[in-house]
């Protein structure tokens, strides 16, 4: 199976679950479905990966927020914690480099509070945020605007209590999920709209990342917290740019250079990638430097291959 750790989600009460590490090939996939402008294709490409990572965690309905919280554990356990970025000024429109900690992140996502229940006569509801599994409906735009509000209420609510009678919404479609939000009186429809609506509205002044630009001292980045589909598509998109070029250049060097097989380098983490790299590099300038000192004593030139590819 390979190397596991723990991660825990604050949406399954901090339960915590083995998650397998993403190796070479996988990444690269991530960032290349990037490079495609469609939303819905990047998110179906990174569901695959969190199956992978967790094997059936779409089926036990893990949330939004959840989601993401495991892509910035494993990106930085598997690739880097540090998220390097070029953003660019606001006013001068110059470009600068900033240096994010996704750990960073990572705290101020687990400590959100969405989860809500609400009473309307003889209902009850608990409700959280939109669920993964359900979260490309609302990048389709094949989708009726209209029946978008309902999706999210249908894809939110956790379950249902009725005169004592309770139904759990983990494991029923979308489209059942709506028929049963559509066979509720209006009362708790408006209701669940205005508490899914106060959740949101509790976060709007917390930062998740914010920038500001040396050259101008004007805001460059302001990425709020939010349990908006929109906003954490966004994040995920942040957090797995990188240059593609980059990802096929150190495997052609550590193929090239070093000796190992494209298949080994496929199947290993990013992050070894760059450790058998960084080690290789340490090992030819301790190399290079003992040529140049016995150059200087034989008193004749030595032929010494010095051409390797940067990246990072």
């Amino acid at each position: 199976m390979g190397f596991t750790y723990n991660v825990k989600l604050p949406g399954f009460n901090n339960r915590i679950f083995q998650a397998r590490e993403i190796n070479g090939a996988l990444y690269r996939t991530i960032v290349k479905s990037l490079y495609n402008a469609d939303d819905s294709a990047f998110i179906q490409c990174i569901n695959n990966a969190i199956e992978y990572i967790i094997p059936g965690i779409l089926q036990e309905d893990i949330n939004v927020v959840d989601k993401l919280l495991l892509l910035i554990n494993t990106r930085t356990i598997c690739v880097s914690p540090d998220l390097k970025l070029r953003v660019t000024c606001p006013v001068t429109k110059k470009e600068f480099n900033y240096t994010c900690r996704l750990d960073e992140l990572y705290e101020q996502l687990e400590k959100l509070e969405y989860t809500r229940t609400i009473t309307v006569e003889n209902i009850e509801v608990t409700h959280s945020i939109i669920k993964a599994q359900h979260e490309a409906v609302f990048f389709d735009a094949k989708n009726n605007e209209v029946l978008l509000p309902f999706y999210q209420l249908a894809s939110a609510v956790d379950k249902i209590v009725i005169d004592g009678n309770t139904m759990f919404f983990k494991g029923i479609s979308l489209e059942s999920r709506v028929q049963i939000i559509e066979s509720l009186p209006l009362s708790v429809s408006q209701a669940l709209f205005v508490s899914l609506n106060e959740v949101e509205n509790s976060l709007a002044d917390k930062k998740l990342l914010y920038v500001i630009s040396p050259m101008s001292g004007q805001p460059a980045v302001n990425m709020p917290v939010s349990t908006n589909v929109n906003s954490l598509l966004r994040v995920c998109k942040f957090i797995f740019t990188d240059d593609l070029a980059n990802l096929y250049r150190i495997v052609f060097n550590l193929v090239n250079y070093v000796g190992f097989s494209a298949d080994y380098l496929d199947n290993i983490a990013p992050a070894e990638q760059l450790l058998y790299w960084s080690y290789y590099q340490q090992s030819q300038q301790k190399e290079d430097t003992g040529v140049s000192t016995s150059n200087k004593v034989a008193g004749f030139p030595r032929d010494v291959p010095t051409s390797r590819s940067e990246f990072g």
